[in-house]
């Protein structure tokens, strides 16, 4: 049966057209009354092509499982049509698309696997194209940037956990507190159990050095409401200001990570506003092998209420969870107020002391793309540009000031410029002195540089060596 006012079905052979289609009728003779209405049904037709690749069209149904009225009105879907649509939800998975109620037919990416959870993301847009057995995602309407400029875009600190001034490799014991084991990246612990010993260790998948682990060594096999034991990293408002969320206009992020863990299953984590704490958006991944470095990404709508701060102070956190109890779970892939930490109904990894978990390789984009597994060593930032970024945060001085005194008495100081200026005033901690002929007084510091005073306790030579942790750090 010609199919009416459908560009798919026309042939490319010019005399093979006077009747393929049925409401447009152009052919040798005809008669002069039916010219108007052949060339209105072509203009028909192309409106229609049009209104599929506008972006006009907005999917119905439910998150995985997404409809749409063609301006066609198709009986089959034909192999090699191709639709821009509006998405109406955010899937959470496996996705189909029923196109005129002709039946649902997965969705699969280009390499022929099922969606991941936020694939489609509710008010973007969908470029899908038919092959004859599923429908394509060709490109998400936010196009992905040359690697290059995906790495510094990266709002992350330290993702491939290479940087760590304060610890190096020694491990923490971690107890209903919270502790920064590499820098921008802490583990923190809430309730009585468990204890876990966290770690930067020099494992890590092909084009990493190091990775990030945590290990109970008292285990909770039974959390109660309020335990917890996760990975977190607050991320400076300044980082976040570009995503524009709290407004209209929010941006997508693309999350992107390695895990290595000793159980699989479905682990989760989650997206906070930093410094209120009442906007969750929990994620879910999961771990397919047993101790085996798998990929993961994670697409996030933008929130578009809520506070998120764009200064100095803490803008939003990123949470990868091992173990929660009810009080930090809620649904996952939705928006909820409130302060969560991971998706109800996920694995506890501290259940006993013989299961770990491993994180490295950590982006935070914006927009919807991502870069695949064998280019994701590419977009962390190299180590020597990313200590600078660190030392933003966190950073270990030594003051060293040699000078004679004709009077044995006196005080003197010294100071030393910040080769990085800090997020804000630093807590300057005295850890080490070495002083000769003069003893320490006090320490200060502002976001460019910290300094010493002493006083000189005898004539001659005196020094003043002295060495500080000065902390800027997200709390």
């Amino acid at each position: 049966m010609p199919t009416t006012e459908d560009i798919q079905c026309w042939s490319t052979t010019a005399g093979t057209n006077a009747s393929i289609d049925a409401g447009i009728g152009w052919a040798e003779n005809q008669a002069r009354a039916s010219v108007n209405n052949s060339a209105r049904g072509m203009m028909a037709a192309h409106a229609k092509h049009r209104n599929l690749n506008n972006g006009s069209i907005t999917t119905g149904g439910s998150a995985n499982a997404q409809t749409f009225t063609s301006p066609v009105g198709y009986g089959v879907v034909p192999t090699g049509l191709r639709a821009l649509l509006k998405i109406g939800f955010t899937n959470s998975g496996s996705t189909t698309l029923n196109m005129d109620g002709i039946g649902a037919v997965t969705i699969k990416d280009q390499a022929g696997n099922n969606l991941d959870a936020n694939a489609l993301v509710a008010g973007r847009y969908a470029d899908l194209l038919y092959n004859g057995t599923n429908w394509i995602l060709m490109q998400s309407a936010t196009v992905a940037p040359a690697l290059d400029a995906m790495a510094y875009n990266g709002m992350q600190i330290n993702g491939a956990m290479e940087v760590s001034q304060e610890n190096g490799v020694a491990p923490i014991l971690v107890t209903n507190n919270q502790f920064y084991i590499v820098d921008g990246w802490k583990v923190a612990c809430g309730g009585t159990t468990p204890t876990v010993r966290a770690e930067q260790i020099v494992v890590a998948p092909i084009g990493f050095n190091r990775a990030l682990q945590i290990r109970a060594t008292v285990a909770n096999a039974a959390p109660a409401a309020t335990d917890y034991c996760a990975y977190i990293q607050h991320i400076e408002g300044y980082r976040i200001s570009r995503l524009w969320w709290g407004l209209a206009q929010a941006s997508p992020i693309t999350l992107g990570f390695w895990v290595f863990s000793t159980i699989t299953g479905t682990f989760s984590g989650t997206v906070r506003n930093g410094i209120t704490a009442n906007r969750s958006y929990a994620f879910t991944y999961v771990v397919n092998a047993v101790s085996t470095w798998e990929y993961k990404t994670v697409t996030i709508a933008g929130d578009t209420t809520g506070t998120w701060v764009t200064d100095n102070t803490a803008g939003m956190s990123i949470t990868f969870t091992a173990m929660s109890g009810t009080t930090y779970l809620t649904a996952p892939n939705v928006w909820t107020a409130g302060n969560f930490l991971g998706a109800t109904g996920t694995n506890n990894l501290v259940k006993n002391t013989t299961d770990l978990m491993v994180i490295t390789g950590v982006v935070l984009l914006p927009g919807t793309g991502a870069p695949s597994a064998a280019q994701s060593s590419l977009i962390t930032r190299p180590f020597d540009q990313e200590l600078q970024t660190c030392k933003r945060y966190w950073e270990k001085v030594r003051i060293y000031n040699v000078s004679y005194s004709t009077s044995g008495t006196g005080v003197m100081g010294m100071a030393v410029r910040f080769p990085v200026e800090k997020r804000s005033a630093p807590t300057s901690t005295l850890v080490a002195n070495a002083f000769s002929n003069a003893t320490f007084l006090s320490t200060a510091a502002n976001a460019t540089e910290v300094q010493c005073i002493g006083s000189v306790t005898a004539t001659g030579t005196y020094i003043l060596d002295a060495t500080f942790t000065c902390d800027a750090r997200l709390p």
